[in-house]
């Protein structure tokens, strides 16, 4: 579902890199262009365009229509969100035709994109890059070209893009157009954190938690004819299995081969809810033919982890369909605390914080502390951008520029992080993977399933955000929100029986220590095979003690050097950059280093492809 409001006209043959046709509106000064219907929702006060979906629980579930229109003019005259009744994990941007405004927002991480023009005699917005590419017709940003080439997670920061005078809304940005002026002015959410209780949660806000976590997912999934489930077997996703309304049918599939552990765990817990069931497997797909991965980019910029295509490419497509992700497991156990949350700190803190269930020593935030944190982290992640890795993307761009813009896109982030006025320095590490981790390589995943369906993230809705947000961390660390979760809500204690894939063959209501034990023992044994792979060479040889995503077989693909050579063909990362990056997947195949996900190299083919495609729009 992509669209764009231009002020000048594109022509209908520019469209044709797309795979489906494009409708055409006409408002005031504006060309609006959409591949979708459900996209678009009119009134007699607002012509308005949605990327993911909008609900507002104070109106019955099933009028959908209603709760868009009741949304939509709220976030018309308040930003951020202030009624609590409304609520979802969206983009928007909205023609006021009583005011002739244009409006365009993000939901508190941004993960479905709004890009727009700051050239203001070329003003545009949409929700697809390549819809950017054609209406801007501008020169490529090599900062943005060696940020997604080299950067950490090949991602793009703060509001840059590959395109010079296209930008991406920030997290929690709205941008209204001054329809005399044409500048911008800009507000941002900083609703996310407000913690006010520091005590241990109680039986009722474990309760009240799940109740308005049910109702979220309730009103999302009644908008659609049908839903999926795309259930892993871990905690996030069988948290949302808990949670499914029993009056909706509902089908839960997965990607692996059928003999892998995670995926006999999913079907475990699909038949503990009775509901359907389907795994799908094509190891040929971890590395897609070019033409395949050029249509996932033009639709959806988000190709990042092959195993979704499993389930894409063998499914029957329908766009009145949901399918439903969730990522709990990053937020309620607080994972991106990355101080508190390693493996290293879990087996210092084990006595204290798992056995004796003490509480964590959190630093309270101080501007001082907060000017150290930034400082340690650029010098963390500038370490990439070494000359001479930049010098072999054969770029002709002054080095210390680069560094300087790169340093400069950081502090966006890091003022959006500044602007929460978070009580522990902790919180830092947290709110900047949202902004960077959740709202890239996590929101691709949801963000690559719009390709067939609608792919919806309720775990990341507006509401459920701000209230996992407010969770204290000493509540969220070492999964005891989770954990209390499944001790006090009755629809998730069978699921809790089930064991994960982390702590197989015990059930996950078996008590911490034991957890924790388990843990430890089958995570020294996947690393005694993997060592013992590494050194014997041998492709066929046990690869993880319990069958998994077998990387080792994937690695193994019979046209593998062939796909690598199409995906660079044109290159236009630089000759010495495409070897060295060819060189260390051959490296994985060769078992000379551990082959792990290939998300490094779908990343580099992908952006390989947007700029030689983003070439010939320019010509």
């Amino acid at each position: 579902m992509s669209f764009i409001i231009t002020i000048k006209p594109i022509q209908n043959t520019e469209f044709d890199i797309f795979s489906n046709s494009f409708s055409e509106k006409r408002i005031g000064d504006f060309y609006c262009y959409y591949n979708s219907e459900r996209a678009v929702h009119e009134t007699d006060d607002f012509l308005a365009f949605v990327s993911g979906y909008l609900c507002h629980t104070g109106i019955e579930k099933s009028d959908t229509n209603l709760q868009y229109t009741k949304s939509i003019d709220h976030i018309l005259e308040h930003w951020p969100i202030s009624d609590d009744s409304v609520s979802g994990s969206f983009s928007l941007a909205a023609f006021n035709k009583l005011n002739r405004e244009l409006i365009f927002c993000t939901d508190p991480i941004g993960v479905y994109p709004m890009f727009y023009s700051s050239n203001r005699n070329n003003f545009f917005v949409t929700s697809n890059f390549m819809l950017a590419a054609i209406a801007s017709k501008s020169d490529l940003d090599e900062v943005g070209i060696v940020q997604k080439a080299v950067g950490k997670e090949f991602l793009n920061l703060g509001d840059r893009t590959i395109l010079k005078e296209v930008k991406r809304l920030l997290p929690g940005e709205y941008i209204k157009l001054n329809p005399e002026s044409k500048t911008l002015d800009k507000v941002c959410d900083n609703t996310l954190f407000n913690i006010t209780d520091t005590r241990r949660p109680k039986k009722k806000d474990y309760l009240n938690y799940w109740k308005d976590f049910k109702k979220e997912i309730a009103y999302a999934l009644a908008q659609f004819n049908k839903n999926y489930l795309a259930l892993s077997g871990g905690m996030d996703s069988r948290i949302l299995l808990g949670a499914l309304p029993n009056d909706l049918p509902i089908k839960c599939l997965t990607f692996g081969h059928q003999d892998n552990y995670e995926v006999k765990l999913a079907e475990r817990l699909a038949k503990l809810k009775g509901y359907d069931f389907e795994s799908f497997y094509d190891i040929d797909l971890y590395f897609p033919d070019r033409t395949l991965l050029k249509d996932y980019v033009v639709n959806s910029e988000s190709v990042n982890i092959a195993s979704w295509l499993e389930i894409l490419e063998h499914i029957e497509e329908d766009k009145t369909a949901s399918i439903m992700l969730g990522e709990p497991c990053e937020i309620l156990p607080a994972r991106n605390i990355s101080t508190l949350s390693t493996r290293k700190s879990r087996i210092s803190k084990f006595i204290n914080t798992i056995i004796l269930n003490k509480d964590f020593q959190l630093q309270p935030a101080t501007d001082e502390l907060f000017e150290s944190w930034k400082k340690n982290r650029l010098k963390m992640y500038l370490r990439r951008y070494t000359k001479a890795t930049i010098d072999k993307l054969d770029i002709d761009m002054d080095y210390d520029y680069l560094i300087k813009e790169v340093v400069s896109d950081y502090e966006l982030i890091f003022k959006r992080i500044e602007s929460h006025q978070l009580p522990y320095v902790e919180l830092y590490d947290e709110l900047f993977a949202w902004y960077t981790h959740g709202r890239f390589p996590i929101g691709k995943q949801t963000l690559i399933c719009n390709q067939k369906f609608n792919g919806i993230n309720p775990s990341l809705s507006l509401n459920i955000l701000r209230k996992s947000s407010a969770i204290h961390p000493n509540n969220r660390l070492n999964y005891r929100f989770m954990n209390g979760l499944f001790k006090h809500i009755k629809e998730l204690r069978p699921l809790n029986r089930v064991p994960t894939s982390q702590t197989p063959f015990i059930p996950h209501s078996a008590p911490n220590f034991l957890i924790f034990l388990v843990w430890g023992i089958r995570s020294r044994l996947d690393q005694y095979f993997i060592r013992r792979l590494l050194k014997t060479k041998n492709p066929k040889g046990r690869y993880r003690l319990l069958k998994s995503i077998n990387w080792v077989k994937a690695y193994q693909h019979e046209n593998l050097e062939a796909r690598l050579d199409a995906y660079f063909s044109p290159g236009h990362l630089g000759d010495q950059y495409i070897v060295q990056q060819k060189k260390g997947i051959i490296d994985r195949r060769d078992l000379k280093r551990w082959p792990l996900t290939n998300s490094n190299i779908l990343s580099l083919s992908s952006l390989n492809i947007e700029i030689d495609i983003i070439k010939s729009l320019i010509k």
